[in-house]
């Protein structure tokens, strides 16, 4: 037995481990047809719109809350421009998505100005997700 091996409880899977003879792919066969909530939310506009909007949200609390204070308190600029990098993309798609979700679903002014609102208001894109998104499952 070679040392740091996991063994499985089957002996044929175990020799093909030890020869070397494992598919390394084997694990991710079907894994690109499975249903779930992220085939869902990729496949649909209104589904990467949520999922850039929490993203979104979630990267914009992490920049204010935790990289910010890093930088002005403990003097570590690089949090904010970690995360600020990652937000700045984050904000971009959003916008595109509600964009281009305002233009398929035909929203209303107010339901756009609400949307574009809540990429700059802290929490806002949770509400937005609640309340304007969620109703197009």
């Amino acid at each position: 037995m070679l040392p740091g091996v996991f063994l499985s409880p089957d002996h044929e899977e175990n020799d093909a481990i030890v020869s070397g003879r494992q598919d390394v792919f084997a694990d991710f066969r079907g894994f690109k047809r499975r249903s779930g909530i992220f085939n869902t939310m990729f496949n649909t506009l209104i589904g990467r719109l949520r999922l850039t909007g929490l993203l979104e949200g979630i990267s914009y609390l992490v920049l204010l809350f935790i990289a910010m204070p890093l930088k002005y308190i403990w003097g570590l600029p690089e949090a904010v421009r970690i995360v600020g990098s990652a937000h700045g993309l984050l904000f971009i798609l959003f916008i595109y998505f509600i964009v281009q979700a305002a233009a398929e679903k035909d929203w209303t002014r107010r339901q756009v100005i609400v949307a574009l609102l809540s990429s700059v208001i802290p929490f806002g894109t949770f509400y937005a997700d609640r309340k304007l998104f969620s109703q197009y499952r």
